[in-house]
């Protein structure tokens, strides 16, 4: 018997469901990465399955720079009250967070341990300016997020998607306002494609002279902060956006990050693993709540819902955030102008009034070509005169 093992082929996961049998890679406290199972032997250094023997990926560089988030252990019993509570008072301890935003984003770095269990996942994004504070906010969430791999906004689009399709968990990505067009094309596909299964990016591998396409998985959580908010509309509505602002650091906020945040955080993350191996296949889907929401962020926010406690408070708190998001949209703010201004009007006139009111907001000016078609899918017409497109309402 062991023979024949000897003779299987070994693959490097970072855990697996197959099954009943749940396995998650972690890094005991000597620093070997091994497996924790949620059955049988709660610790292995590899697992026979069917005709392969998984071994855990090799990646200790990445959890001794801290770059890659793993439990130690892992404890087993925690409710999901519990781990809120836990959550919201790491966050306080850590950064400097207005109160609202304590209970949304501890409910995001829980609803990243069991993100395989949904279709549609929301990005947390951090928005403002250097010196607001948003990189300590991803530090801190990702800490405590799934499987988190931090890397920096100077990151390529081919390691972006390799990295997520072999870590399988939470990307951070920190500063992620990408100057070069062609790698920020690159790394738009993966974004836009990473919030729902089904959609991997796919190469072709020249290596071996025969071309043949790869298929790379990109589905998961992310963090992201940014200075400014993307330009690609799709992409802005994957994300529950929190704007940080300059304000005084509170004096009970550590400058740096001590030894002991790295300790706390590997004990919450050993009690987030427990709760995944106890209520991944209990987790139950109600959306009927969040029909009433814009499509993206009904679809996404119910993953959030799921993992939720308190069901209402989170109901509201997506009410919220829709209506805050609709409200300072651009779609929203030229149905506003055009509901104000009567007689005839310009594409020139309302892109003019939108862009002032859109001063300050973090996103670009608008082009005449993009109110042009933003007033087309709010049922009006553009005709062309002399003096330039006109507005035709019906």
């Amino acid at each position: 018997m062991d023979g024949a093992k000897s003779q299987l082929k070994k693959r490097p996961v970072p855990g697996l469901v197959h099954g009943a049998l749940m396995a998650e890679m972690i890094a005991d406290e000597s620093g070997q990465l091994i497996f924790a199972v949620n059955s049988g032997p709660p610790f292995r250094e590899e697992l026979a399955i069917e005709k392969e023997i998984l071994v855990p990926l090799r990646v200790k560089r990445f959890v001794e720079t801290h770059s890659l988030h793993l439990p130690s252990g892992v404890e087993r019993g925690a409710t999901a009250e519990d781990l809120i509570c836990e959550i919201e008072v790491f966050l306080w301890n850590w950064v400097d967070i207005p109160d609202e935003w304590l209970k949304p984003i501890a409910h995001y770095c829980l609803m990243t341990w069991v993100y395989d269990y949904f279709t549609a996942v929301p990005y947390l994004r951090f928005l403002g300016e250097y010196g607001t504070g948003k990189t300590r906010m991803l530090q801190v969430a990702a800490a405590l997020s799934y499987r988190s791999l931090a890397v920096s906004g100077n990151i390529t689009g081919a390691a972006l998607f390799r990295s997520i399709d072999s870590i399988r968990g939470t990307l951070a990505i920190d500063e992620a306002d990408f100057k070069n067009s062609a790698e920020w094309s690159d790394i738009t596909k993966v974004l836009n494609n990473g919030y729902t299964p089904g959609f991997p990016i796919v190469r072709c591998d020249g290596v071996d002279a025969t071309f043949t396409p790869q298929l790379f998985y990109v589905y998961g959580p992310k963090i992201i902060s940014t200075r400014h908010r993307f330009e690609d509309a799709a992409l802005e509505s994957r994300c529950i956006t929190f704007e940080t602002q300059e304000r005084k650091v509170d004096p009970r906020i550590p400058l740096q990050l001590s030894p002991a945040f790295y300790e706390e955080a590997v004990a919450l993350r050993n009690k987030l693993l427990g709760w995944r191996f106890d209520n991944f296949r209990s987790i139950e889907t109600d959306d009927s709540a969040l029909r009433q929401l814009d499509g993206r962020i009904g679809q996404v926010g119910a993953s959030l819902l799921a993992v939720a406690p308190d069901k209402e408070a989170m109901v509201n708190f997506l009410n919220r955030y829709a209506h805050s998001t609709k409200e300072d949209s651009p779609k929203e703010i030229v149905r506003q102008i055009l509901a104000e201004k009567r007689g005839k009007l310009s594409v020139a006139e309302v892109t003019r009034a939108a862009n002032q009111r859109l001063q300050g907001s973090g996103l670009n000016p608008l082009t005449y070509r993009a109110v042009g078609s933003i007033v087309r899918s709010l049922g009006c017409r553009t005709k062309r005169m002399n003096t330039g497109y006109i507005v035709e309402r019906g």
